[in-house]
């Protein structure tokens, strides 16, 4: 969490006029393959996927970065629908991870499991944080949407060890993929058009530009508060919104 903590920091020394934000687009992210404890004590596609863009943002919300009508956009995945429901002792991962040891290789489908549940998180974190800011007066008109950008044929998928269902993953992927151009689509449009920072359409899951179904459970306000508040004590924040 350091290196976010870093970057706020800089931007905290640009000049006043430099400061505002009008679109945040989360993009970072990471496939894991090995059992990976940070620095922080975190498992790292937690950490890398999800916990970093959650203090980014709030990081430069809590300053009053953010203008007013801003956009704000989640880059998930359509691996939303793998997770299964997050409860608190799930966030880490250790019912998966947990079977090896540090730095031993997780098996793909572990590692596809740890990797969904960090992108239903991005879901879940874009519900949470919609309503927060629809009741927060200063930043009712912020407009934050997750979005599946398509398999796109992008690096992610050069770094990973060659195992046999990681080849085929991959070949599969460069294959019927789309270009990074093209997958930019949908974040771009989130980020810009009208349509959807519509108050009815705010906080919403989206592919090729149309709003998808969830599972109930990530819109269930219990979950969702309880989830937001384990990630601020995780992220180490304090009174985000």
């Amino acid at each position: 969490m350091s290196s976010v903590r870093e970057f706020i920091d800089r931007w905290h020394k640009r000049p006043d006029e430099s400061r505002r934000i009008d679109i945040i687009v989360n993009n970072a992210g990471a496939f894991v393959e090995r059992r990976t404890i940070t620095s922080s004590g975190l498992e790292k596609t937690y950490q890398i996927n999800h916990l970093g863009p959650f203090l980014l943002t709030l990081s430069l919300i809590q300053s009053a970065y953010i203008t007013p009508t801003a956009r704000i956009v989640m880059v998930s995945s359509n691996q939303i629908y793998a997770s299964d429901r997050l409860t608190l002792d799930l966030l880490n991962s250790p019912d998966i991870v947990g079977k090896v040891e540090i730095g031993q290789p997780l098996n793909f489908i572990d590692a596809m499991r740890t990797y969904a549940r960090s992108k239903a998180m991005q879901l879940v974190f874009t519900i949470e944080l919609q309503r927060r800011l629809e009741i927060s007066g200063t930043w009712r008109n912020v407009t934050v949407n997750c979005c599946h950008p398509g398999t796109v044929k992008s690096s992610i998928w050069e770094g990973l060890e060659r195992t046999f269902l990681t080849n085929i993953a991959a070949r599969i992927a460069f294959a019927t993929g789309i270009t990074p151009e093209q997958g930019a689509t949908t974040p771009v449009w989130l980020a810009t058009a009208p349509e959807p920072a519509h108050e009815d359409l705010r906080g919403r899951y989206w592919a090729r530009c149309r709003w998808r179904w969830i599972p109930a459970w990530m819109q269930n306000k219990q979950t969702t508060v309880a989830l937001w508040e384990q990630w601020c004590r995780d992220a180490g924040i304090e009174n985000p919104l």
